[in-house]
Order: C-alpha cells, then structure tokens, then sequence
C-alpha cells in the first residue's frame, strides 16, 4: 500500500513538473515575442525620427498689408469722428446750455435775475 501512495505522489509530482514545465516554456515564448515586439516599434519609432528630423516645415508669406490699411482706414475715421463731436461741443457752450432745455433755462435765468436784484436793492443800504 505504501507503494502504491508513493507511485501516485511520484505521478502527481511528475505531471505537476511537467505543466510547470510547459507552462514556463509558453512563458518562454511569450516573452520572446514581446522582446520582438517592442524592438519593432523601437524601429518605427527611430523611423519617425529620422522623418521628423528631415521634415522641413515651409511656412508661407502672409501679406498684412490689406488689413493694415483696413485698420488705418477704421481709426482714421474714429479720429475724424471723435474730432467732430469735440468741435461740437466746444463750438459754443452757452449756446447747447441754453438749447437744453429753454424753457427751463429761461424761467431760472428770470428768476436769477429778480434775485440779485431783490439781493442789490436790500443790501444797497448796508453795503455803505
């Protein structure tokens, strides 16, 4: 009986050595692939190299002339117009205070003038 276990263990151990041993070798051949692999792409990547290295970028005049002379053209037109507001309202100031509102202003420059004279006639008398 005693042999009898030592046979199956024996069998077992020798079926168990020998999946590990395929095992290792499909292992083996993996690894072998891998290594082919990454040497591959080692190469395309020293190609892509080489192609970036002698690649020669041509990159084309561009005329900004056009839009210079839109861009000029636009602020000169700003300037003109910014010039022409100021004029107008330079040009005569008691005149756009009075075209305001007219009848506003009338009636408070009435009004302002019967106050001073209200104010100069009081006064007149203890201003000597």
């Amino acid at each position: 009986m005693e042999q009898e276990t030592e046979q199956k263990i024996d069998e077992k151990l020798e079926l168990t050595l020998n999946e590990l041993a395929e095992d290792q070798q499909r292992s083996n051949q993996l690894h072998t692939e891998m290594i082919a692999a990454v040497d591959r792409l080692a190469e395309e990547i020293s190609g892509f190299e080489e192609q970036l290295k002698n690649q020669k970028v041509i990159v084309p005049e561009i005329d900004t002339k056009p839009i210079r002379d839109i861009m000029n053209e636009g602020l000169a037109e700003v300037k003109i117009t910014i010039n022409n507001s100021l004029k107008k309202i330079r040009g005569n100031w008691l005149k756009n205070i009075l075209e305001a509102d007219t009848k506003k202003n009338t009636v408070n420059l009435i009004l302002g003038c019967m106050l001073l004279t209200y104010l100069l006639v009081y006064f007149k008398d203890r201003l000597h």
